[in-house]
């Protein structure tokens, strides 16, 4: 019956160093403080969203619940995890009774105070055990969240008017419309008094639907780390970090992965891993293969049975975006085993919903295209140009000629299509080793604005490579400045 573990626990600390993400933790430690002296109705709920691996659970659990517990001992908590385990159920009525009897329960511990509903759960397991009917349930759950509303309210108005934090994690596993019922019954029900803060983790931006409601949300963005996120996670080897980075990219569960591989090293070899070591193949080999065993997790790529999946993901790695002609003629060329044209399986369409479902793809609004999330991107793709360096140049050629094919025939989104061979063809440079792949660029780059006489729109093009983290992080600032030089009017 019950969801998911809604005790709040400590759990033992890993070895390797927490980065608790302080400015974060201020931002949501300042709302609590100010629910503490007056009711605070913006920001009642804060929606942390990030990439998969990018450290909201371990953020909530390491750093939130655990500095609650030491500063904020008083506090009603309870917590729900929509992890895997809710992953395959069925979103209807029954398990809308259960998140909120397991809040409630989560609640009763942190407070040690009864919500006096035993007759409400008693008969709940009674209705669900005789599946009497939709109308029995719905009557049953709209009594437990009427029970629900005036026991937050009844924690609340405590001496002193205490606030009281619900934490929610992994949200991207619920169904659309349990997060719409969520935010309509419960959080519209429990924010208006101004004392409630809901926390909500989950790898999109959180839609908040009740359009009443959106000046109480506030969304916080979790990014990947910086160097010296990651010197702070390897403090014996702060040289190594910025190698760390190249592998990691930034990610959390990654550079975690891959500090770990370099203290195992260190601990078998008995001497300190020095940055020339992480260039010899038999350690480079260690390090993939940890990435490799991330990648495996359920928690990423949804089913494990379901290989044809990240095997598809693998293959659009190097595209920065993509779209259903990318779909219909990348994957059936490189997977001819997998994607059968007479399958009703291998649609376009329900190819790419089948990533979407992973939520590791979305649409990307201003892009009109799919993406696949970063720093996830990167190490799929670094990954796959270490086990297969042919496949992976061959998408890089591939998608270069077409992005450029498409700029000649898709006049709307020429310069688009313009940024992406270029960037397509930069990696091909990259790939080569070639000494200065900026000037080669430059000469591709005028090639492509001769051909297309895009002369017109050269201040444009100049914006979009100016603003592309790509080409930035790649090309550092002199590189950039030598690239964009011949942009200029």
């Amino acid at each position: 019956m019950s969801t998911s573990n809604n005790s709040v626990t400590l759990i033992p600390k890993p070895q390797h160093h927490i980065v608790h993400r302080e400015e974060q933790w201020m931002m949501i430690d300042s709302e609590i403080r100010k629910r503490l002296t007056e009711p605070v109705l913006t920001k009642s709920v804060i929606a942390i969203f990030g990439t998969a691996g990018i450290g909201k659970s371990t953020f909530l659990r390491e750093t939130l619940i655990t500095r609650l517990q030491e500063k904020y001992s008083s506090l009603p908590v309870s917590k729900i995890d929509f992890d895997k385990e809710l992953a395959d159920q069925r979103y209807d009525g029954k398990l809308r009774g259960n998140i909120l009897i397991d809040l409630i329960a989560g609640f009763e511990k942190s407070s040690n105070k009864s919500a006096n509903i035993d007759s409400l759960k008693r008969k709940w397991e009674t209705a669900i055990l005789k599946s009497s009917g939709k109308k029995k349930l719905e009557q049953i759950e709209f009594d437990l969240i009427n029970a629900f509303t005036e026991y937050i309210l009844l924690l609340s108005s405590k001496p002193g008017n205490h606030p009281v934090i619900i934490i929610l994690d992994t949200i991207e596993q619920a169904d659309r419309e349990v997060v719409g019922w969520l935010q309509e019954k419960l959080q519209a029900q429990t924010t208006d008094s101004g004392y409630v803060l809901w926390l909500v983790a989950g790898r999109q931006p959180l839609e908040c639907q009740p359009f009443f409601l959106r000046p109480r949300y506030h969304w916080l963005p979790f990014e990947p780390f910086k160097t010296q996120q990651i010197q702070s996670q390897i403090p014996e080897h702060p040289e190594l970090a910025t190698a760390v980075q190249k592998y990691s990219f930034g990610l959390p569960a990654a550079t975690t992965k891959l500090v770990d591989v370099i203290l195992k090293i260190e601990k078998e070899q008995q001497k300190s891993v020095e940055l020339p070591d992480l260039e010899k193949e038999q350690v480079k080999e260690q390090l993939i293969l940890s990435l490799e065993d991330l990648l495996n997790l359920k928690h990423y790529f949804g089913r494990l049975e379901d290989h044809y999946l990240s095997q598809a993901l693998e293959i659009l790695s190097p595209l920065r975006l993509f779209n259903v002609a990318v779909v219909t003629e990348l994957l059936p060329a490189k997977l001819p085993d997998a994607y059968k044209l007479t399958d009703l399986s291998s649609d376009p369409l329900y190819e790419i919903q089948k990533m979407v479902q992973t939520r590791l793809v979305s649409w990307d609004r201003s892009r009109r295209g799919y993406v696949f999330e970063e720093p996830l991107r990167h190490i799929v793709a670094l990954i796959l140009r270490y086990r297969k360096p042919d496949t992976y140049e061959a998408i890089q050629e591939w998608a270069a000629d077409r992005y450029l094919e498409w700029a000649k025939n898709v006049p709307s989104k020429r310069l688009d299509y313009i940024v992406e061979a270029l960037y397509h063809r930069l990696n091909l440079l990259l790939i080569e080793e070639d000494a200065d792949p900026v000037s080669k660029l430059i000469n591709i780059l005028e090639g492509m604005i001769r051909s297309m006489q895009v002369k017109d729109e050269l201040i444009e093009l100049k914006e979009q490579l100016e603003g592309d983290r790509d080409f930035i992080n790649i090309l550092k600032s002199d590189g950039m400045e030598r690239l964009i030089a011949p942009l200029k009017m």
